[in-house]
């Protein structure tokens, strides 16, 4: 069970025992309150809707909770087609920070979905889409966005006090200068990557545990231990689950959004 879908007009979602109704017509949405349908996801940044950024200049709302990520150093919002926070890879970045609800982000066993339009092949070793470190037990994990003489690619990372650090890269290329659906799964043995709904390599990885706190913010466009490694890049929608996705609800997550972003 994943996200709503936009051809849906009324149906009901389920919020542990709490029922809740969402109305969607057309481009309009009306809530009853920020939940929806699969209480596994526990974050979910939409640029593209008005409940999720009304407006205000710092604060990216969390259509899953009341939380909300904070725009730093002049994240700006792009208003045309598919909506979207612009990043410079100067010195912008995003952080989230959970409220709480949900038992906050599980990093041992998630699915990240974030779809990305990175404009050009600016990217350097530890160029990082998203982050987390905490500081008191040394532990990072990213997903960083990595060019070589041949491609550009993305990887995911995990190390343990800044050592012993493993990494799990995919085969296909990222798109320059055009929208896609990158996906990362994990589990406590593997490590799957997506790209516009299709498997493109999953590993055996056995990777260090992650001790998430609510008040241990994540980071969007920086890596969180020293806050370098910004790219250019924009950002319209991210997802995270608290469980592996398997390949059937990643490829419609990506049918879901497709259209909005011209693919």
């Amino acid at each position: 069970m994943t996200g709503w879908k936009a051809n849906t007009e009324f149906f009901k979602i389920y919020k542990g025992t709490k029922e809740v109704t969402k109305v969607y017509k057309g481009t309009k949405e009306a809530y009853a309150n920020r939940r929806f349908i699969d209480p596994t996801l526990v974050l979910y940044l939409d640029a593209g809707y008005r409940e999720s950024y009304p407006g205000e200049e710092t604060k990216w709302y969390n259509l899953v909770d009341n939380s909300a990520a904070t725009l730093i150093n002049g994240v700006s919002y792009v208003n045309t087609q598919p909506k979207y926070m612009s990043l410079d890879g100067v010195d912008d970045y995003i952080t989230v920070i959970g409220d709480g609800d949900d038992n906050g982000y599980n990093l041992q066993t998630f699915t990240l979905e974030a779809w990305v339009y990175i404009p050009s092949g600016n990217l350097n070793d530890g160029t990082t889409l998203f982050s987390f470190s905490q500081t008191g037990f040394g532990y990072a994990m990213d997903i960083q966005l990595e060019s070589d003489p041949t491609r550009e690619y993305w990887r995911f990372l995990s190390n343990n006090n800044g050592s012993n650090t493993a990494y799990a890269t995919g085969t296909s290329t990222l798109t320059m200068g055009g929208w896609q659906q990158l996906v990362v799964t994990r589990t406590p043995t593997t490590v799957k990557q997506y790209k516009n709904g299709s498997l493109s390599q999953s590993h055996s990885f056995s990777s260090y545990t992650i001790n998430y706190s609510t008040s241990q913010p994540v980071y969007l466009g920086a890596r969180g231990y020293d806050l370098a490694g910004k790219p250019e890049c924009y950002i319209s929608v991210v997802r995270l689950y608290n469980r592996e996705l398997d390949s059937t609800e990643i490829n419609t997550n990506f049918l879901e959004f497709k259209g909005r972003h011209s693919l």
